[in-house]
């Protein structure tokens, strides 16, 4: 590292940098017939004069493969004839070229192997830089002189540049907008191409419509090459349009470029490309545009936007799971823990799996011909939830009052209300909507109502039925893919879920001691559809209507009292034929009476 220096590289002289290097202030001045290696990160804020040869690539490992490194600079200026900048192997360069020298710059290698990458090495965040490729330039070039060749290298062009020639195999050419810098336009004088796609940007919003463009000079060749366009703001017409992408010598193969349909935001964007050709040119025509319905994008969106019911739905079925615990207590005051692990899945991939863990205390009034139970609970859960599209973790904290009647008759009532809230981080990669961190909150009001039949002294029959009302928080989210505002969100929703069921029960005791074995089966079901998902994009709105859902519950447990005060349980629950399942879950529970 060094600041406020300079450093130059002498001819004949050769470097190779096996470590980061930081350079702030500081001017790198590789002189004619010097060669350079950098096979480690780097930073530079100021431009690097090159006139010999710098060579960027990744971390070389063990078995000639390598790890990712990044390479940040405020430019390369390539200052003398035959000066040569290469990056290869995994590396990810940053920083406009400038040159009106004939120098050469050659990004990836030929015969790329995705096998050369180190996975035990590599960091997510420099491998998603590649974007899958051996290679990835984020720049503009300005070097009319120059050749550029790209073998397996992703180019985002960010600024307005300029060759003497380019030859790209295997390649994206992604027109982007990092530094709001607005379109940009590349020229060659002679374009290769093959396998090669190009992406490129449209506002046709304006009356007079915007969009980056490519330039061939005198010759284009090549073959298998796409064509998409970005089209970031729509007009009132998708057809009629007149927007010239790429114009290349009069007589090029018409073939070599082909319509791509590209997948942004939610929907699926189909640009309609003409072929048009006058006395001096062949020009690629956008004319108009088909939109359709990003189906896996939609869906992805849908579960995303539906975690606040599921988050809800655990709540619900941890609220009343008290009433083993409390008939024949003896003592006034108790105190109570209960702990949960489950896991559930839904369709699209959608799976979860949480920790729900209960504290509580609670007061016994013996009143006529009933027992009363007043209380105070506190709640924590962990939960964590992936699909094909997205991943991610909640963190919730509760804390709510209850009541809890049961009658000498054998009915009992059971009253709860509680509110919480929720910490939730999730990345997504679907529709560009990467990481977010955001709140969330949910109050909850349950009833359960049941009797006991007892058909003998030591064993019942318990039909019971619980409803459960609530109000979920919404939330939105806006955000851009590649350059299109987009738009997700869902309003305050109020859930009603009912459950019917029936337990069945058998007690087993002695001297001091007494163990309860049962089992339930249920059917829990939503009165109301949960919460209206509204998806925005440039091509317009879609909204998602909330559902209904509903399933089998099944459990097994045994509760065990050991002398008069104190109490534990184990249950086993999972539930079937919903469009969410709960595949399996456990419940512990202790008690103690004072």
């Amino acid at each position: 590292s060094a600041q406020n220096s300079k450093i130059t590289v002498g001819d004949k002289s050769t470097v190779t940098m096996t470590g980061a290097l930081s350079l702030i202030n500081t001017d790198l001045i590789i002189n004619k017939g010097a060669t350079v290696t950098a096979q480690g990160k780097m930073y530079v804020d100021k431009a690097i004069e090159l006139a010999g040869t710098l060579t960027l690539t990744g971390t070389p490992t063990e078995n000639n493969k390598y790890s990712p490194a990044i390479y940040m600079s405020d430019g390369y200026n390539m200052t003398e004839d035959g000066a040569t900048l290469k990056a290869q192997n995994y590396a990810w360069v940053n920083g406009n070229i400038k040159s009106d020298k004939k120098a050469s710059i050659l990004f990836g290698v030929d015969q790329y192997k995705e096998d050369n990458l180190d996975k035990t090495t590599h960091t997510p965040l420099a491998t998603g830089l590649l974007g899958g490729f051996d290679t990835s330039y984020t720049g503009g070039i300005d070097a009319p002189a120059a050749s550029a060749s790209m073998y397996n290298t992703l180019w985002r062009v960010n600024g307005q540049s300029a060759l003497q020639s380019l030859k790209t195999r295997d390649s994206l050419l992604l027109f982007s907008n990092i530094e709001n810098s607005g379109f940009h336009t590349v020229t060659v004088n002679t374009l290769d191409a093959t396998n090669t796609a190009v992406i490129m940007r449209a506002d046709l919003s304006q009356s007079v419509n915007q969009s980056d463009k490519l330039i061939v000079k005198n010759q284009l060749t090549g073959s298998n090459n796409s064509l998409s366009v970005d089209i970031q703001k729509v007009g009132n017409n998708n057809s009629g349009l007149n927007v010239d992408l790429i114009t290349a010598p009069k007589g090029s193969n018409k073939e070599i470029f082909k319509a791509s349909t590209q997948a942004i935001g939610f929907s699926n964007i189909s640009p309609v490309i003409s072929t048009k050709e006058d006395q001096e040119h062949t020009t690629w025509t956008l004319t108009g545009y088909k939109v359709a319905e990003n189906t896996a994008s939609s869906s992805a969106a849908k579960s995303y936007m539906s975690g606040n019911y599921k988050a809800f739905l655990t709540e619900v079925n941890n609220l009343n799971k008290r009433m083993g615990d409390l008939r024949d207590t003896n003592g006034e005051v108790g105190a109570w823990a209960r702990i949960m692990s489950g896991a559930g899945s839904a369709s699209g991939g959608y799976s979860d799996n949480y920790t729900h863990v209960q504290i509580g205390v609670d007061k016994k009034h013996e009143l006529d011909g009933l027992d009363l139970f007043t209380g105070l609970t506190m709640t924590y859960t962990d939960s964590h939830a992936s699909s094909n599209a997205f991943s991610g973790k909640t963190k919730s904290v509760g804390a709510g009052l209850y009541a809890s009647a049961i009658f000498d008759s054998g009915a009992y009532i059971d009253l709860i209300s509680k509110y919480v809230h929720h910490d939730n981080e999730y990345s997504a990669t679907f529709a560009g909507l990467g990481t977010k961190d955001y709140s969330s909150h949910s109050l909850y009001v349950g009833a359960e109502a049941g009797y006991r039949y007892h058909v003998t002294e030591d064993s019942w029959i318990e039909p019971q039925a619980e409803l459960v009302y609530g109000a979920v928080s919404g939330k939105r989210f806006d955000w851009q893919d590649r350059g299109m505002s987009v738009t997700m969100k869902d309003k305050d929703f109020n859930p009603l879920i009912g459950r019917t069921g029936v337990d069945v029960g058998k007690s087993f005791s002695g001297k001091d001691w007494k163990v309860t074995a049962r089992a339930g089966l249920g059917y829990q079901f939503d009165l109301f559809a949960n919460g209206e998902t509204v998806l925005r994009d440039a091509s317009g709105e879609k909204r998602i209507k909330g559902e209904k859902d509903g399933r089998i519950l099944m459990n097994v447990g045994l509760n065990a009292e050991i002398r008069d005060n104190l109490r534990f349980g184990l249950e086993f629950e999972k539930s079937a034929f919903g469009k969410y399942n709960v595949d399996n879950a456990i419940n512990a529970n202790f008690r103690y009476s004072f």
